[in-house]
């Protein structure tokens, strides 16, 4: 929603991306100095932030060259890359339930997106929104290890400063000037972008992935989608079709599952 204005006001891509991240680095800018002795705890998070960077860009151009829906769904596959990286990088195998839930979750992306018409939909634009999902699953990889000796805040500071950078490089990489908004409405945006969409959800994101572990934060988190659907219908009139429906509804009980399958485990005796 915040990038849809962001454009209409003349913002390209990559100055989108350096706004979301430029607020919540500044904010937490103390944080910088007492990191610097602990740079090998602090180095993956900044990774994970410039990772960040690439994803928003990624699903930015999404937004811009596709429904709200198309890119949203594709974002939504998160908890697949999640599971990929865990056995790549851990040999870890999901259980059951696990399966059970990442299947509703593709069965919804599949629903949700349908057949691609590559005529409307540029390929290489849908190829690069999939670096937001896989982004995204790296960071919350990193926030969910339990070995994890940074405060929330300051693993929330290095991913904004991560992203900042990559941010950065990308403006340069594309040749393009800087330009700051012209309006209240761009502003107002840019704000959004860096409290609302940014700062606030990493922040709790850091909180609370530690407790929940990387793949069921995954799937808690794909409970985003009936919302991002919903705020599209709501404030920029996107039509909400059938289709999309369905796919918001298996994703409610991939949660439902997994929250289920969590509690039952918890009750179970030592």
């Amino acid at each position: 929603m915040f990038s849809r204005l962001a454009f209409e006001d003349g913002l390209t891509v990559s100055v989108v991306v350096f706004f979301r991240y430029f607020l919540p680095c500044l904010v937490f800018s103390y944080c910088f100095l007492g990191l610097l002795r602990r740079w090998k705890h602090a180095f993956p998070f900044f990774a994970c932030g410039a990772a960040m960077a690439v994803g928003t860009y990624g699903y930015a151009i999404g937004i811009r060259d596709m429904d709200i829906a198309m890119a949203a769904i594709i974002f939504f596959s998160f908890p697949i890359f999640v599971t990929l990286f865990k056995f790549l990088l851990f040999k870890s195998r999901p259980s059951g339930v696990e399966y059970i839930t990442l299947g509703l979750i593709l069965a919804a992306v599949a629903l949700v997106a349908g057949p691609v018409d590559l005529e409307q939909v540029p390929l290489s634009s849908l190829l690069i929104t999939f670096t937001a999902p896989a982004a995204y699953a790296s960071v919350l990889l990193v926030v969910s290890i339990p070995t994890n000796q940074l405060l929330p805040i300051q693993s929330t500071a290095l991913i904004s400063l991560g992203g900042l950078v990559g941010s950065i490089l990308l403006i340069w990489i594309k040749g393009i000037g800087f330009a700051l908004p012209q309006t209240q409405s761009g502003w107002m945006s840019a704000m959004g972008l860096a409290l609302i969409a940014t700062l606030l959800p990493n922040l709790l994101l850091s909180l609370g992935a530690a407790r929940a572990g990387p793949l069921r934060t995954a799937i808690a988190g794909t409970f985003e989608l009936p919302v991002t659907l919903c705020l599209g219908w709501a404030v920029i009139a996107e039509p909400v079709q059938l289709n999309q429906v369905g796919g918001s509804i298996l994703i409610i009980l991939a949660l439902a599952l997994s929250v289920h399958a969590t509690r039952e485990k918890a009750e179970l005796p030592d």
